[in-house]
């Protein structure tokens, strides 16, 4: 097999005349810069740990520890209690609080809705809580408790409060087990809360009690006026208008006469009467 030859590259000018090798132009070899060390990457490196060694000292400092606890915000609860419940470490630095579970903790406290806490240099330590304010007073046979405004029970009572109005609730309707700090979760109490709104607009039904039957009835009783059937939880307002409506027309000889007023169906109100008393409200 024939080997190729191989060939010299020569180079010319424009007119096809040899140009000498020493008369040829050479591409200078681009200089290498050489790399430089990076003082700004160093002075950065030393910060940091200067930073660091400055927060391990102020960790570690006897004169930034805890020695004082503020307690603010607590009306059922007292100082001492809130104190207890969140657990404060002893001879703890006060930036290191800022890292303790103190809100996790006192959350866990049904009567508390939520808590904050700071500190104030050199050694004070502010607890700050929001305790749940009573709304409204829940009761099933023997057993009532106290919720909040957004329908979270949070203490036991021994019996209703005066001056808080009051649900009354049939065993059946209740959940299994009911837990403090924890929404009842019940299709049924918010349409409570929504008839007791309706209620403290009407100074009619400031003594009336809200009552859910185990079918989740609704009806208000009140030592002033009949009992007012309203069934189920549709169309509240407008049964709530017709019942202050009859009321407002016939005064106290309906309450007189009437043993209770059923608007469950708002197209034809009823009341049932005493012995000898018509049964339509109608004219």
């Amino acid at each position: 097999m024939p080997m190729h030859k191989r060939t010299q590259l020569r180079l010319t000018d424009s007119r096809g005349v040899p140009i000498s090798a020493k008369h040829q132009t050479r591409t200078p070899r681009p200089k290498t810069n050489r790399r430089r060390r990076s003082w700004n990457r160093i002075l950065q490196v030393a910060a940091v740990f200067l930073a660091l060694g400055d927060l391990a000292a102020l960790a570690f400092a006897p004169g930034l520890h805890v020695t004082k606890v503020r307690v603010h915000g607590t009306q059922m609860l007292t100082p001492d209690q809130v104190f207890a419940e969140a657990e404060v470490p002893d001879n703890t630095n006060v930036f290191w609080m800022l890292r303790q579970p103190l809100t996790k903790r006192l959350a866990a406290d049904p009567v508390i809705d939520h808590a904050e806490r700071s500190i104030r240099l050199p050694d004070t330590l502010i607890l700050t809580v929001t305790e749940r304010q009573p709304y409204v007073v829940l009761s099933s046979e023997e057993q009532s408790w106290l919720l909040d405004r957004n329908g979270v029970p949070y203490r036991l009572l021994d019996a209703p409060l005066s001056g808080l109005p009051v649900i009354e609730v049939a065993a059946s309707a209740l959940p299994p087990a009911i837990k403090l700090g924890k929404p009842l979760g019940t299709v049924w109490l918010p349409d409570a809360y929504r008839l007791l709104a309706l209620t403290h607009a009407d100074p009619k039904w400031q003594d009336a009690k809200i009552a859910v039957d185990q079918n989740l009835n609704l009806c208000l009783n009140s030592r002033k006026h009949p009992q007012v059937r309203l069934g189920q939880a549709n169309s509240l307002s407008w049964k709530m208008a017709l019942a202050s409506a009859a009321l407002s027309a016939y005064g106290g000889a309906l309450s007189a006469r009437a043993a209770y007023i059923d608007v469950s169906c708002p197209q034809q109100p009823v009341w049932r009467p005493h012995p000898a008393a018509s049964d339509k409200l109608t004219e």
